[in-house]
């Protein structure tokens, strides 16, 4: 990886989530794995969260056997924070969660593509730990729960589109 570690947002929600006890009991208690992506250009630790939490970096997962888009598309439930990955996961039509603890801090330094984040995004945007647990929860029990809201972003995103990326692109000048 080439370039600066990254220095915008503020990790530490994310290390707080990583590190709940209340996280792990709800993966055990689903029997649930959580696959952990770092940004390459951002500095985290996940040694010593246990075996419910895994690291999906590409050296990571390819050491299993898997693409990160193999990963993705067989993932119950997506979490993510910023990352235009969500629009690529539309196509799967399952859940989706987007953890902004610091999005105030993101949104005043490096600014967001599609704004404003919560109506683009096609699921429950939350910015506290508490929050967090209760939607997670949500999108593992019932998968469907935000099933037209995903609908609605495929359609804006990607019915008819034979290039997703100029899609979005329009979409923006449009703005």
């Amino acid at each position: 990886v080439r370039g600066a570690v990254r220095s915008d947002g503020d990790a530490r929600g994310l290390d707080q989530l990583l590190h709940d006890s209340r996280l792990h009991a709800l993966l055990d208690e689903l029997d649930t794995t959580l696959w952990y992506r770092p940004h390459p250009l951002a500095e985290q630790d996940i040694r010593g969260l246990g075996g419910r939490v895994r690291l999906a970096t590409n050296d990571a997962l390819e050491a299993d056997g898997l693409l990160f888009y193999e990963a993705l598309g067989s993932a119950d439930v997506l979490v993510t924070d910023y990352s235009s990955v969500w629009i690529d996961h539309l196509l799967t039509d399952r859940p989706m969660l987007a953890f902004c603890p610091d999005l105030d801090l993101y949104r005043a330094g490096r600014g967001l593509a599609l704004e404003p984040h919560d109506a683009w995004f096609p699921g429950p945007v939350v910015q506290d730990v508490e929050e967090f647990f209760g939607q997670l929860e949500r999108a593992l029990r019932d998968p469907g729960a935000d099933a037209a809201r995903r609908a609605d972003r495929r359609r804006l995103l990607h019915a008819g589109a034979t290039d997703p990326v100029a899609r979005t692109w329009d979409c923006l000048e449009a703005r």
